[in-house]
């Protein structure tokens, strides 16, 4: 799958939603994820993003204008993260200004993002959204920043999994009236 494909795909978009992230308020532990990477890549941007279809939710952010992290939001046309869906490694650009496709993503055009690394997020085998850092100048990115990106991603999708295994447990438990620990959990 290629471009718009992979952001349309109905399992994927059943994924992201099934997360029960789109439009939630933060959480701490995803904050800590997008504040780390930032530090350890001393990026001055980096955010954790779900990828719906027509619009990228930002799950954590740190670096962005208040505006836009209280929106916690862009429309589709603004997402670089959309483009780093179709791999299993990280989609990194130096200069985005110069990339033919990413250099119209309106975050290039309009907020002035040129440099990118986002690290796909994976959850129920599909592609749902990205750890991502970037720069307002170019950026040659550094194979062991790309390492670090990639785990903290692998961390973050865990992380996500935990938040679903918690969702699943407590609509469980208003199903139930109790939490039954022996209960056999999902193969993930």
């Amino acid at each position: 799958m290629v471009g718009a494909t992979i952001v349309r795909d109905p399992d994927r978009l059943a994924a992201v939603r099934r997360l029960l992230l789109l439009d939630a308020p933060g959480k701490p532990s995803f904050d800590r994820l997008t504040e780390l990477a930032a530090q350890l890549i001393e990026a001055p941007i980096a955010l954790m993003t779900l990828v719906d279809i027509d619009r990228q939710w930002f799950v954590s952010a740190t670096g962005i204008p208040d505006e836009l992290r209280q929106r916690r939001q862009t429309p589709l046309e603004y997402s670089l993260c959309q483009h780093a869906l179709r791999s299993a490694s990280p989609l990194v650009a130096v200069d985005a200004r110069l990339d033919p496709v990413l250099r119209h993503v309106k975050a290039v055009t309009e907020y002035g993002i040129v440099a990118y690394a986002g690290a796909p997020l994976r959850f129920e085998g599909q592609p749902v959204g990205t750890l991502c850092v970037l720069d307002r100048e170019p950026r040659q990115w550094r194979p062991d920043e790309i390492v670090t990106l990639q785990r903290l991603g692998e961390i973050a999708a865990d992380e996500l999994r935990l938040h679903f295994l918690d969702k699943l447990a407590a609509r469980r438990k208003d199903w139930t009236g109790v939490v039954d620990l022996r209960a056999k959990r999902p193969p993930w």
